[in-house]
């Protein structure tokens, strides 16, 4: 019995030096700082156009070097939300992701408190079925999504970290070292914005 708890306790710190990645510093904005994986670098301005809609189109996009499929976004719009609204903005984009996917498996529905900064935090496995009409019949398309949502100097930031679904557990780990490592700062205002 003592070897199979030894034997359980050095498979778990296999798993888990598997799992953890290099990190390195990225700024995003004139505000944004956080960590991600060396692997990740920015992805070109041709991929971002073939991948994102225009009026779609993330702030900031990362792709993994060697997984393919792997993607890291920022969103950064005016915000709709009242600060403190995350618990109701989280139930906005719950309920957007049922209207836009055929099936989602929630595993992560939070509210977490990072560097003195609120996150809504959205994790899931989704299926869009294929078109019944299509002239070739193709399998469901499967994604692993990380999002994290926050309300920061009137604006809303959308951190999202998208993956096929078989490696979900990395990629949570993943995910939730890029939210620990998000740190914010307000922009500086023109004298034009305060009116002088």
């Amino acid at each position: 019995m003592r070897y199979l708890i030894m034997f359980c306790l050095m498979l778990t710190g296999i798993v888990n030096t598997v799992i953890a990645q290099p990190m390195k510093r990225e700024k995003i904005g004139d505000n944004i700082l956080l960590k991600l994986p060396k692997a990740f670098k920015p992805m070109s301005e041709e991929a971002v156009m073939d991948k994102y809609e225009s009026y779609r189109r993330p702030s900031a996009v990362y792709t993994h070097t060697v997984q393919q499929g792997v993607d890291f976004t920022v969103n950064i719009s005016a915000s709709q939300w009242m600060d403190g609204d995350h618990d109701l903005m989280k139930e906005f984009y719950k309920s957007s992701l049922y209207s836009f996917m055929d099936s989602v498996v929630f595993l992560k529905d939070e509210i977490v408190t990072i560097n003195e900064q609120d996150f809504a935090v959205l994790a899931f496995v989704s299926s869009i079925k294929a078109q019944e009409n299509a002239i070739r019949r193709q399998p469901a398309v499967r994604q692993f999504g990380y999002y994290f949502y926050t309300l920061f100097d009137k604006k809303t930031y959308v951190f999202g970290l998208n993956a096929p679904p078989k490696d979900n557990e990395q990629w949570i780990q993943t995910a939730e070292d890029i939210l620990k490592s998000i740190k914010m700062k307000k922009t500086k205002q023109k004298a034009d914005d305060r009116g002088l």
